[in-house]
Protein backbone atom coordinates (compact mmCIF):
# COMPACT_ATOMS: atom_id res chain seq x y z
CA UNK A 1 0.00 0.00 0.00
CA UNK A 2 3.09 2.47 -0.66
CA UNK A 3 5.36 4.62 1.87
CA UNK A 4 8.84 3.57 2.78
CA UNK A 5 9.94 1.06 5.85
CA UNK A 6 12.08 2.20 8.49
CA UNK A 7 14.90 -0.48 7.39
CA UNK A 8 15.99 -3.31 5.61
CA UNK A 9 19.52 -5.26 4.88
CA UNK A 10 22.03 -4.10 2.58
CA UNK A 11 20.94 -6.60 -0.01
CA UNK A 12 16.88 -4.54 0.06
CA UNK A 13 15.41 -8.06 2.08
CA UNK A 14 13.96 -7.76 5.20
CA UNK A 15 12.14 -4.58 4.75
CA UNK A 16 8.82 -4.52 7.63
CA UNK A 17 7.28 -3.14 10.31
CA UNK A 18 6.05 0.02 11.17
CA UNK A 19 6.49 2.80 8.73
CA UNK A 20 7.66 6.29 9.78
CA UNK A 21 6.02 9.78 9.10
CA UNK A 22 9.12 11.82 9.51
CA UNK A 23 11.25 8.82 6.88
CA UNK A 24 8.18 9.48 4.43
CA UNK A 25 7.94 12.69 4.53
CA UNK A 26 11.59 13.30 4.53
CA UNK A 27 11.96 10.76 1.42
CA UNK A 28 10.21 13.34 -0.46
CA UNK A 29 11.66 16.32 0.23
CA UNK A 30 15.09 14.31 -1.21
CA UNK A 31 13.67 13.20 -4.12
CA UNK A 32 12.72 17.16 -4.90
CA UNK A 33 16.11 18.26 -4.01
CA UNK A 34 17.10 15.86 -6.39
CA UNK A 35 14.21 16.93 -8.82
CA UNK A 36 16.18 20.55 -8.27
CA UNK A 37 18.99 19.43 -9.88
CA UNK A 38 18.15 17.10 -13.14
CA UNK A 39 16.18 17.64 -16.05
CA UNK A 40 13.76 15.43 -18.35
CA UNK A 41 13.02 12.41 -18.12
CA UNK A 42 15.01 11.93 -14.64
CA UNK A 43 13.49 14.84 -12.99
CA UNK A 44 9.91 13.85 -13.55
CA UNK A 45 10.61 10.93 -11.95
CA UNK A 46 11.96 12.21 -9.42
CA UNK A 47 8.94 14.82 -8.49
CA UNK A 48 6.75 11.14 -9.23
CA UNK A 49 8.44 9.91 -6.45
CA UNK A 50 7.97 12.77 -4.08
CA UNK A 51 4.36 13.03 -5.20
CA UNK A 52 4.19 9.16 -3.98
CA UNK A 53 5.32 9.61 -0.48
CA UNK A 54 2.68 12.39 -0.24
CA UNK A 55 0.45 10.25 -1.67
CA UNK A 56 0.36 7.79 0.52
CA UNK A 57 0.77 9.94 3.70
CA UNK A 58 -2.51 11.18 2.70
CA UNK A 59 -4.26 8.16 2.32
CA UNK A 60 -2.81 5.82 5.50
CA UNK A 61 -5.14 6.64 7.94
CA UNK A 62 -2.24 8.13 10.23
CA UNK A 63 -3.91 11.36 10.46
CA UNK A 64 -7.18 11.26 12.53
CA UNK A 65 -9.30 12.97 15.02
CA UNK A 66 -7.31 12.13 18.13
CA UNK A 67 -5.55 15.18 19.99
CA UNK A 68 -8.03 17.53 17.57
CA UNK A 69 -5.59 16.14 14.13
CA UNK A 70 -2.16 15.61 13.26
CA UNK A 71 0.05 12.92 12.31
CA UNK A 72 0.55 10.03 14.11
CA UNK A 73 4.51 9.47 13.99
CA UNK A 74 4.52 5.91 12.62
CA UNK A 75 1.75 2.90 11.71
CA UNK A 76 2.38 2.30 15.54
CA UNK A 77 0.34 5.71 16.75
CA UNK A 78 2.77 5.65 19.62
CA UNK A 79 2.29 9.86 19.55
CA UNK A 80 2.45 13.01 17.20
CA UNK A 81 5.01 14.90 17.00
CA UNK A 82 5.97 18.68 15.68
CA UNK A 83 8.45 17.19 13.60
CA UNK A 84 6.83 14.62 11.80
CA UNK A 85 3.82 16.71 10.90
CA UNK A 86 6.80 20.00 9.96
CA UNK A 87 8.49 17.68 7.41
CA UNK A 88 5.41 16.85 5.97
CA UNK A 89 3.62 20.45 6.06
CA UNK A 90 7.51 20.82 3.80
CA UNK A 91 6.60 18.44 1.16
CA UNK A 92 3.51 19.33 0.61
CA UNK A 93 3.90 22.84 0.35
CA UNK A 94 7.07 22.32 -2.10
CA UNK A 95 4.46 19.65 -4.29
CA UNK A 96 2.00 22.42 -4.23
CA UNK A 97 4.84 25.30 -5.80
CA UNK A 98 5.52 22.88 -7.91
CA UNK A 99 2.51 21.31 -8.92
CA UNK A 100 -0.08 24.09 -8.40
CA UNK A 101 -2.52 20.71 -6.87
CA UNK A 102 -4.35 22.90 -4.26
CA UNK A 103 -5.14 19.09 -2.49
CA UNK A 104 -0.92 19.89 -1.23
CA UNK A 105 -2.00 23.46 -0.22
CA UNK A 106 -4.79 22.56 1.82
CA UNK A 107 -2.95 19.76 3.85
CA UNK A 108 -0.37 22.26 4.79
CA UNK A 109 -3.09 24.45 5.98
CA UNK A 110 -4.68 21.61 8.18
CA UNK A 111 -1.19 20.56 9.37
CA UNK A 112 0.06 24.56 10.09
CA UNK A 113 -3.26 24.85 11.91
CA UNK A 114 -3.02 22.17 13.77
CA UNK A 115 0.70 22.64 14.94
CA UNK A 116 -0.25 26.41 15.92
CA UNK A 117 -3.28 25.30 17.62
CA UNK A 118 -1.73 22.43 19.92
CA UNK A 119 2.34 22.21 19.91
CA UNK A 120 3.07 26.58 20.04
CA UNK A 121 4.26 27.46 23.04
CA UNK A 122 3.39 31.17 23.21
CA UNK A 123 5.77 31.51 26.22
CA UNK A 124 9.41 30.71 24.46
CA UNK A 125 8.36 30.98 20.83
CA UNK A 126 8.92 27.61 19.73
CA UNK A 127 7.00 24.55 19.37
CA UNK A 128 6.72 21.20 22.08
CA UNK A 129 7.93 17.82 21.60
CA UNK A 130 4.69 15.91 21.23
CA UNK A 131 1.49 14.46 22.36
CA UNK A 132 0.82 10.98 23.43
CA UNK A 133 -1.85 9.24 26.41
CA UNK A 134 -5.36 9.01 26.00
CA UNK A 135 -7.94 11.18 26.40
CA UNK A 136 -6.86 14.54 24.94
CA UNK A 137 -3.41 13.64 25.62
CA UNK A 138 -0.41 14.50 27.47
CA UNK A 139 1.49 17.34 26.23
CA UNK A 140 5.61 16.66 26.26
CA UNK A 141 6.87 20.51 26.88
CA UNK A 142 10.48 19.34 25.43
CA UNK A 143 11.57 21.68 23.24
CA UNK A 144 13.97 20.53 20.66
CA UNK A 145 17.19 22.42 18.61
CA UNK A 146 15.56 19.94 15.32
CA UNK A 147 11.69 19.84 15.71
CA UNK A 148 12.29 24.24 15.26
CA UNK A 149 14.49 24.04 12.80
CA UNK A 150 12.10 22.05 10.61
CA UNK A 151 9.30 24.45 11.53
CA UNK A 152 11.45 27.55 10.65
CA UNK A 153 12.50 25.77 7.75
CA UNK A 154 8.76 24.82 6.56
CA UNK A 155 7.57 28.30 7.18
CA UNK A 156 10.47 29.86 4.71
CA UNK A 157 8.89 27.43 2.05
CA UNK A 158 5.55 28.62 3.08
CA UNK A 159 6.92 31.82 2.53
CA UNK A 160 7.68 30.97 -1.26
CA UNK A 161 4.87 28.67 -1.93
CA UNK A 162 1.98 30.63 -0.66
CA UNK A 163 3.65 34.23 -1.65
CA UNK A 164 3.57 35.05 1.62
CA UNK A 165 6.10 37.45 2.94
CA UNK A 166 4.93 37.59 6.62
CA UNK A 167 5.98 33.95 6.92
CA UNK A 168 9.64 34.91 6.41
CA UNK A 169 9.26 37.28 9.74
CA UNK A 170 7.63 33.69 11.43
CA UNK A 171 10.69 31.96 10.25
CA UNK A 172 13.22 34.88 12.00
CA UNK A 173 11.04 35.07 15.47
CA UNK A 174 11.30 31.27 15.33
CA UNK A 175 15.22 31.71 14.74
CA UNK A 176 15.40 34.56 17.33
CA UNK A 177 13.67 32.11 19.49
CA UNK A 178 15.88 29.12 19.22
CA UNK A 179 18.98 31.25 19.93
CA UNK A 180 17.02 32.66 23.12
CA UNK A 181 16.14 29.09 24.73
CA UNK A 182 18.08 26.11 22.52
CA UNK A 183 21.52 28.20 21.88
CA UNK A 184 24.25 28.15 24.81
CA UNK A 185 26.07 30.89 24.84
CA UNK A 186 29.20 29.24 26.71
CA UNK A 187 30.03 26.08 24.85
CA UNK A 188 28.51 28.52 21.13
CA UNK A 189 26.07 25.67 20.17
CA UNK A 190 22.54 24.52 20.11
CA UNK A 191 21.93 21.66 22.84
CA UNK A 192 19.48 18.24 21.95
CA UNK A 193 16.73 19.40 23.95
CA UNK A 194 15.80 21.59 26.86
CA UNK A 195 15.29 18.32 29.58
CA UNK A 196 18.64 16.80 27.47
CA UNK A 197 21.69 19.43 27.34
CA UNK A 198 24.33 17.29 25.10
CA UNK A 199 25.39 17.59 21.32
CA UNK A 200 24.68 15.79 18.43
CA UNK A 201 25.93 16.04 15.19
CA UNK A 202 22.31 15.64 13.12
CA UNK A 203 19.64 16.68 15.37
CA UNK A 204 21.50 19.61 17.07
CA UNK A 205 23.31 20.58 13.52
CA UNK A 206 19.65 20.59 11.89
CA UNK A 207 19.99 23.94 13.69
CA UNK A 208 22.73 25.04 11.41
CA UNK A 209 20.74 24.19 8.81
CA UNK A 210 17.86 26.26 9.40
CA UNK A 211 20.26 28.87 10.40
CA UNK A 212 21.94 29.09 6.86
CA UNK A 213 18.65 29.33 5.14
CA UNK A 214 17.39 32.11 7.63
CA UNK A 215 20.47 33.64 5.55
CA UNK A 216 19.85 32.41 2.53
CA UNK A 217 16.33 33.99 2.66
CA UNK A 218 16.85 37.53 4.68
CA UNK A 219 20.94 38.52 4.20
CA UNK A 220 21.18 38.71 7.41
CA UNK A 221 25.06 37.68 8.29
CA UNK A 222 24.32 36.90 11.68
CA UNK A 223 22.69 33.44 11.19
CA UNK A 224 25.57 32.50 9.37
CA UNK A 225 27.65 33.46 12.72
CA UNK A 226 25.52 30.82 14.55
CA UNK A 227 25.23 28.53 11.99
CA UNK A 228 29.42 28.06 11.95
CA UNK A 229 29.52 28.22 15.84
CA UNK A 230 27.82 25.41 15.99
CA UNK A 231 28.80 23.65 13.29
CA UNK A 232 32.50 24.07 15.13
CA UNK A 233 31.39 22.85 17.98
CA UNK A 234 30.47 19.78 16.40
CA UNK A 235 33.46 19.55 15.24
CA UNK A 236 35.17 19.77 18.02
CA UNK A 237 33.08 18.09 20.49
CA UNK A 238 32.28 14.65 18.55
CA UNK A 239 34.69 14.29 15.35
CA UNK A 240 36.99 11.64 15.55
CA UNK A 241 40.72 12.76 14.92
CA UNK A 242 41.47 9.30 13.09
CA UNK A 243 38.82 8.13 11.10
CA UNK A 244 37.14 11.82 10.89
CA UNK A 245 33.72 10.45 11.53
CA UNK A 246 31.36 11.71 14.38
CA UNK A 247 30.20 10.17 17.17
CA UNK A 248 26.77 10.11 18.38
CA UNK A 249 25.96 11.89 21.41
CA UNK A 250 28.47 13.57 24.12
CA UNK A 251 28.15 16.48 27.02
CA UNK A 252 28.73 19.83 25.73
CA UNK A 253 32.20 19.54 26.78
CA UNK A 254 32.98 16.22 25.40
CA UNK A 255 32.29 14.10 28.98
CA UNK A 256 30.61 11.00 28.18
CA UNK A 257 30.95 10.80 25.01
CA UNK A 258 29.63 7.46 23.17
CA UNK A 259 31.62 5.70 21.11
CA UNK A 260 29.49 4.61 18.28
CA UNK A 261 29.22 6.49 14.55
CA UNK A 262 25.46 6.21 12.53
CA UNK A 263 25.33 6.82 9.00
CA UNK A 264 22.57 10.34 9.45
CA UNK A 265 25.44 11.81 11.52
CA UNK A 266 27.83 11.15 8.61
CA UNK A 267 26.03 12.24 6.32
CA UNK A 268 24.08 15.44 8.03
CA UNK A 269 27.67 16.75 8.87
CA UNK A 270 28.69 16.63 5.69
CA UNK A 271 25.83 18.27 4.07
CA UNK A 272 26.21 21.20 6.30
CA UNK A 273 29.81 21.93 5.79
CA UNK A 274 29.06 21.93 2.19
CA UNK A 275 26.30 24.12 2.71
CA UNK A 276 27.81 26.69 5.10
CA UNK A 277 31.10 26.28 2.27
CA UNK A 278 29.17 28.58 -0.13
CA UNK A 279 29.51 31.55 2.46
CA UNK A 280 32.18 31.25 4.96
Amino acid sequence: NGGYFAAANLDGSGAGGDKYVDDNGLTGMIYLEAYDITTGEKKEQYLNSARKCAHWLMNCGLWDDTYGGGFWWSTGKQNKPTQSNALVMQLFLRLYKITGETYYRDWAVSINNWLNSKMYDSNTGLYIWMIDGGGAGTKHTELFTYDNAIMLEAYLIWKDAMNDNSYLAKAQAIGNAMNKTLWDKGYNLYIFHTKDVRITPAWCGWGSQAMIKLYEADGNTAWLSYAKGNIDAINNVLRSTTSKGYYQFAGLNGAGRYTNMEGVDQAWMQRLQAMLSKYK
